[in-house]
């Protein structure tokens, strides 16, 4: 990602950030009678180089002994803020640095033990905690039954259905049917003229047909006689059974109407929240499947950005909303998936998976993938401390001369420059894998937060520094970047 020039005018700069000729002093050994004879370096720093006996370093400490004095440690001097601090001009301290060594003789083979000053340990990365169960599901409440008193007002109306017939039965003598036992008793005056016929039909010597003919029209006196007692007796008699029913039964038949509507709507609402319950439960088991996928990705990682980040995004998809996250505990153990995945991995793949999730490619489309914000990135190991970076979703600096945007990490756009690598300025786009330049991202200018000398912005991986004469970017994981201006532009 850089040369080894670049590394140098680092490593000659008396303005290079403390932090950054340390990890320099540890990585490049060919650069530390550079760093030796810097008089930026922190007295600290040529303590532990001049332990290592190299001629090459002695002789450039011992110059730049004799040019004056050395600085304090890295703790008491707060002039100096930025990694890339005074990268415009270096020549002058990289010739010197290189006379020193062309004088030297040639170093010994350096001990084992000579990195061991400049090694930084790194923090161990936290344990994955077990998911926590998804909460239970509340029960289904059973069905209310329709109430019993329903069919009641049948049986208060059956005497009124079985007497009504009664009326028809003033017809029944003129169809030849049989009439009622209560209208068949026979009145006594006709009784006693059927009991005067007896004799007259065995005297002996009367002709038969006169004596057929008085039998013949007394039955039908006797039978006219029953028919009008039946007619005006047997009205009486019904109207009195059937008039008791018919007060009382219109009431029972509105009951019944009124009981059976509350029982429709209640099966409606029932069966409307039954509904909601099995939608509710769906959700919850897709959450708990998303949530166990998550938290075992450590052990099941390919180390593939896209891979990882996609499973990441499930979950964000279906446990995350605009009322925050499904359970209180999901954003703690999004935070020790990720620990545990840069162990597993490394830190910059981790990085790559969270920023991929929450606005790259693998992003949810709802917009969730911004939810692991609150998640933060306090599990990071870092080479360059973030040194109070606000988050900030874009600024612009140099008086609206340079634009930048964290989106899926940082694209800043300077607009007068030289040289111009595009059509309009320069533009350059960096992630925690890298850094170059991307005409095609060109950002136009506007609608951004203005960013104030000396203050830092960050998305939680990269970091941007607005300086009098400049604006620098550099990712805390891995110490590269770039910086631009009104007078030029350059990474490393």
């Amino acid at each position: 990602m850089t040369e080894n020039h670049d590394l140098e005018a680092l490593a000659s700069n008396p303005h290079t950030d403390w932090d950054v000729l340390h990890w320099i002093a540890e990585n490049h050994p060919e650069l530390r009678p550079v760093i030796a004879a810097n008089p930026g370096a922190y007295q600290e720093l040529i303590d532990a180089l001049a332990t290592l006996g190299d001629p090459r370093i002695d002789a450039a400490i011992d110059q730049r002994e004799a040019a004056g004095g050395v600085s304090s440690g890295p703790e008491t001097d707060p002039i100096f803020t930025s990694p890339m601090d005074g990268l415009w001009d270096t020549t002058g301290y990289t010739l010197a640095a290189q006379q020193a060594a062309a004088s030297a003789p040639e170093p010994e083979p350096e001990p084992e033990a000579a990195s061991e000053p400049a090694s930084q340990p790194h923090p161990k990365a936290a344990s994955e905690p077990d998911p926590e169960p998804a909460p239970a599901p509340a029960p289904v409440p059973a069905p209310v039954a329709e109430p019993e008193f329903a069919a009641e007002p049948e049986f208060a109306a059956e005497p009124e259905f079985e007497e009504e017939p009664a009326p028809e039965f003033v017809e029944e003598p003129e169809l030849g049917e049989e009439p009622h036992t209560q209208r068949a008793e026979m009145p006594p005056f006709l009784a006693a003229a059927s009991a005067n016929a007896e004799p007259e039909r065995t005297r002996p010597g009367l002709p038969l047909y006169p004596i057929a003919a008085v039998v013949l029209g007394l039955l039908g006196v006797g039978a006219v006689i029953g028919l009008l007692v039946v007619l005006f007796g047997g009205d009486d008699e019904a109207d009195t059974v059937a008039e008791p029913p018919a007060a009382t039964s219109p009431a029972p038949e509105d009951d019944d109407d009124d009981a059976e509507e509350p029982a429709g709507t209640n099966g409606a609402e029932e069966a409307a929240t039954e509904d909601e319950e099995e939608d509710d439960d769906g959700d919850q088991e897709a959450i708990e499947e998303a949530r166990t996928a998550v938290a075992g990705l450590p052990e099941d990682s390919s180390c593939e950005t896209d891979t990882d980040a996609s499973v990441v995004a499930a979950f964000l998809a279906v446990a995350a909303n605009d009322d925050g996250w499904a359970s209180e505990e999901d954003p703690d153990m999004l935070e020790s998936t990720f620990g545990s995945l840069q162990s597993e991995c490394s830190t910059t793949h981790a990085a790559a998976v969270f920023e991929s999730a929450r606005s790259g490619s693998q992003a949810p489309e709802d917009g969730h993938g911004e939810m692991l914000t609150t998640v933060g990135t306090d599990w990071v190991n870092r080479e360059i401390e973030l040194r109070g970076a606000e988050q900030m979703s874009g600024f612009s600096a140099q008086d609206g001369n340079v634009e930048c945007e964290f989106n899926d990490g940082v694209t800043c756009t300077v607009y007068q420059t030289s040289p111009a690598l595009c059509d309009e300025g320069t533009t350059y786009t960096m992630t925690v894998d890298g850094v170059d330049v991307d005409c095609d991202a060109h950002l136009e200018p506007g609608g951004r937060d203005t960013l104030s000398v000396d203050d830092n912005a960050t998305d939680g991986f990269l970091v941007c520094m607005e300086m009098s004469d400049r604006v620098t970017c550099y990712n805390s994981i891995d110490p590269f970047g770039f910086e631009m201006s009104n007078t030029g532009n350059y990474s490393y």
